[in-house]
């Protein structure tokens, strides 16, 4: 299997479009907002390099130096905030079966764990279906 090119593009605001410059083929583009990016670029690199828009993949790297510390904290703060809620998941979810196994009934699994028992018992069927399917 041959692995697919990838191209950098390396995004920077300019007044109010946002400058992309593909180092690997020396040229650069520019959109107006920030999801037309990618979009910009595949068709630079499919003109310039005469392939496919499909048939390689781009890395977007925007860059503001002004605010890059503050945009940086805040992807980590949501990196960890995603990490816990699986964490927290995981926890209630183990801590539901046990509290069944027990023989409570799903009304006070959700009252011990500060949920609603139909919340409770759609976590239970989630955790039977994905067991199940892993068992086909």
């Amino acid at each position: 299997m041959t692995k697919r090119k990838t191209y950098t593009a390396e995004v920077a605001r300019d007044g109010s479009w946002w400058y992309v410059h593909v180092p690997e083929i020396g040229h650069s583009t520019q959109a107006k907002r920030l999801e037309k990016v990618e979009h910009m670029v595949r068709d630079l690199i499919a003109l310039a390099e005469d392939v496919p828009k499909d048939s390689f993949g781009v890395e977007v790297h925007v860059r503001l130096p002004e605010v890059q510390a503050l945009l940086d904290a805040a992807l980590k703060a949501r990196a960890r905030l995603q990490s816990t809620q699986r964490q927290a998941h995981e926890a209630t979810l183990a801590a539901a079966v046990a509290l069944r196994g027990t023989g409570l009934p799903l009304r006070d699994v959700g009252d011990l764990l500060g949920l609603t028992h139909q919340r409770i018992a759609q976590l239970m069927a989630a955790e039977d279906e994905g067991t199940t399917a892993v068992r086909r």
